[in-house]
């Protein structure tokens, strides 16, 4: 992916020019395709590489929630892995077009949007055939469970280890200044 430089907008007009490919086509360019929300609403300045780069992920996780299940904002943000940004996957499912936007619901199944948007959310996920028990989604049949990556296992070396193996010699051998311990009981016959 390329850098997004401040001068990317075209002078005087609202199009996006990137610097690399010398080109305004969103599909052939991935720097392009995050353009329109590449700058910062706040103050207008370029989004960073990071922030691209979150986006594309939670945009990924996001397109692998089947048809007939949901998932929370929070599972998506996990699996973009960004815990605790729930509200960046709410800001990416805003301005981002094209995405199915409706599989992605609250905690526990709950709808967050309100009004319209909120009975247009509901529609859509019935026709898909996802079922409601009251105002949720039922979780426990149509809940999108991502795969997990393994934790990679701990060296030998580790701190955690070496600290382990000397509370156990510790422990084996008797202390030093306490004479219960050195000394063992006698067998009763």
């Amino acid at each position: 992916m390329h850098a997004l430089p401040a001068e990317m907008l075209s002078a005087g007009t609202d199009a996006f020019v990137c610097p690399i490919c010398v080109g305004t086509d969103s599909l052939l360019c991935p720097t392009l395709r995050f353009a329109p929300f590449a700058a910062n609403s706040y103050n207008n300045q370029v989004a960073s590489h990071k922030e691209i780069q979150m986006r594309e992920r939670i945009v990924a996780a996001i397109r692998k929630v089947p048809r007939g299940y949901v998932s929370t904002y929070g599972a998506i943000a996990r699996a973009a892995g960004y815990p605790g940004a729930a509200r960046q996957v709410v800001r990416t499912l805003h301005i981002t077009a094209g995405l199915p936007w409706q599989r992605i619901v609250g905690a526990g199944g709950e709808i967050k949007l309100r009004g319209e948007s909120a009975f247009e959310q509901r529609f859509r996920l019935e026709s898909e055939g996802v079922t409601f028990r009251g105002r949720r989604v039922n979780m426990r049949v149509h809940e999108f469970k991502f795969a997990t990556a393994r934790k990679q296992p701990r060296s030998k070396n580790s701190a955690k280890t070496k600290r382990k193996l000397k509370r156990k010699a510790n422990l084996e051998s008797p202390a030093e200044g306490n004479p219960q311990q050195s000394q063992k009981p006698e067998a009763r016959s």
